[in-house]
């Protein structure tokens, strides 16, 4: 009987110590997240058209590659710069193409095609025992059902359309914030985003990053089911330079808003919700922009 030798004892493995920071809010949803949501006031810049597929900064989208274009954006806008409004369109049609480009779409189906061709032959009197009204009549009337879906479905987006690009936002328009409708909005404006206001909308109203919030640690939250159908909220945390520089309380530094100067270099529209890449030039510093957040809580001491 042979005793097999003994295995040698593992390794130790030293595993560092792990601190934990005091003061920072758990990131859990509770009712009290809610209220503060209820009453959260979010300064914004907008540097994307609403019209896009992804919503950049807030929404969480953009770019995977370092590759692609950049786009630079300044805040203050700059006049002489040129950028796609903020309009949505869903529509298929205008009053002048509806009929023909709704007859081409139609034609593209096969079993219309087949039918056409056979009523043109059955209306040949020479190769055909019975008229083409027979073929034509159905035809038509399929052809006509079809046209009057089609154009009450279209005139539904168009009303829905109206309602979109009609909803209510502020802008800093230099010395206060200004009601607007959400087509107004353009690329390098200074959005301010509040849940609290009979009138005014708390949905976003176009691709935006986040500068500052009412909540101390710069952070808020937000839901993206109209994006991805997710109904959970996420978090998005504002840069601690621009938290610090303009946000007071519950409100903002209108004397900081007028002399706010910055530029933000971002990748062009595109079709990534969850990635996003950017970089912020504010007061000679460049601050690294992304589409997601830890859950705030800046360093004690530092106002």
């Amino acid at each position: 009987h042979i005793t097999p030798p003994a295995p040698p004892p593992m390794p130790a493995v030293a595993y560092p110590e792990v601190e934990i920071t005091e003061g920072r809010e758990s990131m859990s949803i509770t009712p009290t997240v809610w209220t503060k949501m209820r009453t959260q006031t979010m300064a914004m810049v907008s540097f994307a058209q609403a019209g896009n597929t992804g919503s950049k900064g807030l929404g969480g989208a953009a770019t995977g590659s370092a590759a692609f274009e950049k786009r630079r954006v300044k805040c203050p806008a700059q006049e002489g710069e040129k950028f796609a409004n903020n309009f949505v369109s869903t529509t298929k049609y205008t009053m002048i193409t509806f009929l023909p480009k709704n007859l081409f779409i139609q034609f593209q189906r096969f079993a219309n095609c087949y039918f056409l061709g056979i009523a043109i032959l059955a209306s040949i009197k020479t190769i055909s025992p019975v008229s083409g009204d027979t073929f034509i009549m159905p035809l038509a009337l399929v052809i006509c059902f079809t046209v009057c879906k089609d154009a009450y479905e279209d005139y539904q987006r168009y009303k829905s359309d109206i309602e979109e690009n009609s909803r209510i936002c502020e802008i800093w328009t230099g010395g206060d914030f200004k009601e607007v409708p959400w087509r107004q909005v353009t690329v390098g404006s200074l959005v301010r985003v509040t849940t609290n206001h009979p009138t005014i909308s708390p949905m976003i109203p176009s691709d935006l990053t986040l500068l500052a919030s009412s909540a101390p640690d710069g952070t808020c939250f937000l839901e993206t089911a109209n994006l991805d159908g997710e109904t959970n909220l996420k978090l998005r945390e504002a840069t601690e330079v621009t938290q610090k520089k303009i946000a007071r309380g519950d409100d903002f530094s209108k004397s900081d808003l007028d002399s706010l100067s910055l530029e933000v270099v971002c990748p062009l529209p595109d079709a990534f919700l969850y990635d996003f890449n950017a970089r912020m030039e504010i007061d000679g510093r460049d601050v690294s922009l992304s589409g997601g957040g830890g859950g705030g809580g800046f360093p004690p001491g530092n106002k």
